[in-house]
Order: structure tokens, then sequence, then C-alpha cells
């Protein structure tokens, strides 16, 4: 049985569904999201299971998106260009509406969320060109892996455990350089050539010697090797990326956001009063 994700950060936060190989009869190589409108509760929106994929998260003081890219689809020696674009660049940008299979996984692409009071609340979390009140705060950060570690030096001999699965093992790389360059310009192509765009590079979770042994002889299913890389049942912080949302609570107070991607407070924003237009008319000037 699963842990509640809760049993970490005190609440359940709102998670993005992954599709997991073997366990979904679907396109499990679709870009999943899930988003949350800041406003008067507290909020917490994340994610499980990034062990080599990319995930890339968009919040402003209104509210949050939240995308899994599976790592298959940037890898050039087995993905074609054109689904590179599709999945990683153009599939993302927007969402499925209610009737399409796809609307539970990816309800609305981070392209649509600003600048399209259309769609409601949603449609204004990252521009809103009626708001008097806007500014332009919105920040991106693409969460994405290094040089995937191995279990063996260059000559062959196996490395201790304490160097495998090693958190800051090649720090400061990146598995994928030059397309994460195009996903960050595709964003800034919507939102604007100053848009903050930070990438943060971790180290890809590695299978134990034990469980790699099972999977070499065929007797792990890909199902079982996800859950494995991506505990599941939520025993660590590894793999995992967190944003918190505390609202302001009178006129006098200030709401914020924090961001967490493993074990590091990564991004946050302190001293914002209410995202919410209604709060705001109701703040004396």
């Amino acid at each position: 049985m699963e842990l509640n994700p809760g049993s970490i950060v005190g609440y359940k936060p709102k998670t993005v569904d992954i599709m997991v190989p073997d366990e979904r009869a679907e396109d499990h190589y679709m870009t999943t999201s899930t988003w949350v409108a800041f406003k008067d509760n507290v909020e917490a929106i994340g994610i499980r299971g990034i062990f080599g994929c990319t995930a890339v998260v968009f919040v402003s003081r209104r509210g949050a998106w939240v995308g899994h890219f599976w790592e298959s689809n940037f890898q050039s020696d087995t993905v074609p260009e054109e689904e590179f674009a599709f999945r990683v660049l153009h599939e993302p940008k927007l969402g499925y509406r209610e009737g399409h299979w796809k609307h539970q996984y990816h309800e609305y692409g981070w392209a649509e969320l600003g600048f399209y009071p259309q769609l409601g609340d949603p449609g204004v979390m990252f521009g809103n060109a009626g708001d008097k009140y806007y500014e332009a705060d919105l920040r991106v950060f693409i969460v994405t892996p290094r040089p995937r570690g191995k279990y063996k030096d260059e000559n062959n001999i196996p490395l201790p455990d304490d160097v495998v699965h090693d958190i800051n093992r090649n720090a400061g790389q990146l598995q994928f350089p030059g397309k994460i360059q195009r996903l960050s310009q595709e964003i800034k192509n919507v939102y604007g050539e100053d848009t903050k765009i930070e990438v943060i590079d971790y180290a890809a979770k590695l299978l134990k010697k034990e469980d790699l042994d099972l999977a070499m002889e065929n007797k792990l299913t890909g199902a079982q090797i996800f859950h494995l890389q991506a505990d599941s049942d939520f025993r660590e912080a590894r793999g995992k990326l967190l944003l918190q949302y505390q609202p302001a609570k009178t006129c006098a107070d200030l709401a914020s956001w924090r961001l967490w991607v493993e074990n590091q407070a990564i991004g946050v924003s302190c001293g914002h009063i209410a995202a919410n237009t209604e709060r705001l008319n109701t703040c004396p000037s």
C-alpha cells in the first residue's frame, strides 16, 4: 500500500499523474501536468518519479503549473526530431478539453495560462492585461537530469554504493543541454525574452544493485522498475519536487511560495499581497 504523500509535508499535495509503463494502455509517453490557482487556501503541488525525466514548474503569485516530460522524448538516438518537437515543445503548450481522454492528464497547457481571460482564473495566472494590479512575476524552473552515473569505473571496477547513489554526482552538467535550451526559448517565445528561467540539474536515481540484477534478468516489469526508482511509497525526497503556497491571511500579511527540489529549497517568493483581485479590492490603499 502506498503511503499518503501528505505524511511528508503534513497535508496532501496535488500531484502530477504520470502515465506509468505497463499500467496504462494509453499514450504513456505524453507530457502530463496539473495546476493550481493561488487564492485564500494553503496549497501544494508536486511531482514524483523524476529519475531521468524532466519537470517544468511555472509559478507566479496567482498560481502554478507543473509538467512531467519523459526522458525518452529527449533522446536523439531513439526518438526522431518530430517526436521531440511534438512531445516537448508543442503538446505541453495547449491542454485537452473535456470529452478528450487526455483531459484528465493534461487539462491546460502552460502557454494558455496567461492572457487567456476566457478560461477564467487559470487563464490569467501568468498574465492578465485586464487587471490593473497585474505585475509580471512569472518564474520558470526546469528540473532536468545530469549525465547518468554508472555502476563501474573506466576500468570496469564496481564503484562503492556511496558513489553510485551520490545525490551530488556530476553536479553542474546537463544530459540534454541543447534540447533544454530549445525548450527555454519556446517558453520565451510565448512569455517574452525577459522571462526568468532557472535550469536545475539533478542526479538521476539508479536502481540498487540487487534490483538492477533482477531487471537485467527480466524479472521486473517496466512498472515495477518505475515504482522502485520513483519511490512511489514516498519514503524519501529523492526524485521529487514540491511547491508550497501560503496565502496572506489578512491585508497586513504577505503571501509566499517556496519550491523544493529533492532536499533543497530552490526558489522562494515572499512579500506579495493576496493574489486575487477581490482580496486586493478589500484592502485599504
